[in-house]
């Protein structure tokens, strides 16, 4: 999808997986990070064996795998003019986060428009105006989901996951596909600026829909309206979390009945038919899920609960993933060649699989693998990076494929809506999908 696109990747630890989903969707990403080894590639865990530790740990080998890497003196001012010099090649620059010293000085002239090539940019920042380090405690924290996790009676929870770094991973790659579209269609260079405590609060339910707003005068806090507020244990000893839709709150009761067996009025009534009732009195349903998840294997709650349309859902263990029967059959585990490990690993491939095409699985860089492609030959060497797609389809004269694309047809859109004009018909439902929808539309 990205196979004419070339992405320079300056991102640190948390916006690294960012430039790894342009790179799974065929994108040229060069990673130009520092030569001594950065947090990155440091970071705990890391697999045992005798190649340098900057090549063996296992953040590294997942959020880099796919791209090209160039080790360069992040601290030398002299360093960025060359970087500058070969801006011509790319389609865009992905900024760090927290960039120090050179780096940063030489950014704050991009962002002034003081580079000697005009070209997109995506920044990052963790809070507008506050100049503070980030972590991804302080990030969930500011972004309202360390509050909104937990039961209300205890503290807040901090989920484990990393979970702000691919908020602001997502946002970024977003960004740097509509800033592409823009230039394609025609439009000026852009930069978007993407902010991960926004990033963080955007997937919250008040900010993802405003329905509990619009409809119960409400915001989020720490209850859970729909669900139990607990997992449970099955009768062969595996969790689940258990989850019943408010409208299908019946086949809930008929399956507790059926194999429990139910008294007269137990479930069933009047008042239970209230599903605002039933959130008040949640603490009485939960033994009832409790016992039937306890009279059934975790195969049978699974499986009845999906036919059901309830939300029942396995928790696995590591084990339980890798070895996941679908997982497999779609070829989503691969080996894949590390030279400087002497070794293979099994690595998850792209999660996106485009029609026809089967993505496959591969390795993170050495440091500076790509220094003599990009390093050691002359800037001038290069031909300047062309518009491509769209625009050059309408500049050779061709076609257009659809004639009713604004794509193809449409005007350039202007510069703070590089989006616009385009039309997407929308299927997504519940907050998953229609969070990157709503990213479109924004």
């Amino acid at each position: 999808m990205l196979n004419d696109t070339r992405i320079l990747d300056l991102t640190d630890e948390p916006l690294a997986l960012g430039a790894r989903m342009l790179a799974d969707i065929g994108a040229d990403v060069v990673r130009v990070e520092d030569a001594r080894g950065d947090q990155l590639r440091m970071r705990e865990p890391a697999i045992a064996g005798e190649a340098p530790r900057a090549e063996r740990g296992w953040a590294h080998l997942l959020y880099n795998a796919g791209k090209r890497s160039v080790a360069v003196n992040v601290d030398a001012p002299e360093t960025w003019t060359r970087i500058e010099s070969l801006l011509p090649q790319f389609d865009a620059v992905l900024a760090p986060l927290e960039p120090a010293d050179a780096l940063a000085d030489w950014l704050v002239r991009g962002r002034n428009g003081e580079w000697s090539a005009e070209i997109p940019i995506v920044d990052a920042v963790f809070r507008r105006g506050i100049d503070e380090p980030m972590t991804d405690i302080t990030a969930m924290a500011a972004g309202g989901h360390v509050v909104l996790n937990g039961h209300p009676e205890d503290p807040p929870v901090w989920p484990a996951g990393n979970l702000s770094h691919k908020q602001g991973s997502i946002a970024m790659a977003e960004a740097t596909m509509a800033l592409i579209m823009q230039r394609r269609r025609g439009g000026e260079v852009g930069r978007i600026t993407v902010g991960i405590q926004e990033a963080v609060t955007f997937t919250t339910l008040q900010t993802a829909s405003g329905n509990w707003w619009t409809w119960h005068g409400t915001s989020p806090s720490r209850h859970i309206p729909i669900g139990s507020g607990v997992t449970f244990q099955s009768r062969d000893g595996h969790w689940l979390s258990f989850t019943i839709h408010p409208p299908h709150w019946y086949r809930f009761v008929n399956w507790v009945d059926d194999v429990l067996g139910l008294e007269e009025g137990e479930l069933r009534g009047e008042t239970w038919d209230d599903e605002f009732w039933r959130e008040q009195h949640q603490p009485e349903i939960v033994p009832w899920i409790d016992r039937l998840c306890k009279a059934l294997t975790v195969t049978e709650l699974h499986d009845k609960g999906q036919e059901l349309g309830l939300l029942v859902l396995p928790i696995n263990t590591v084990e339980e993933v890798a070895n996941d029967p679908h997982l497999i059959a779609r070829g989503y585990y691969q080996s894949v060649d590390h030279p400087q490990l002497a070794t293979s690993l099994i690595l998850p491939r792209s999660p996106i699989r485009t029609r026809g095409e089967q993505p496959r699985a591969k390795r993170a860089p050495t440091l500076g693998e790509h220094n003599d492609e990009f390093l050691t030959i002359p800037a001038s060497a290069f031909s300047p990076r062309e518009a491509g797609g769209d625009v050059a389809e309408r500049q050779r004269g061709a076609p257009p494929p659809h004639a009713s694309s604004v794509l193809f047809n449409g005007a350039p859109p202007p510069p703070r809506r590089p989006l616009d004009g385009v039309r997407v018909l929308d299927f997504t439902w519940a907050i998953a999908g229609s969070l990157g929808t709503r990213l479109l539309a924004d």
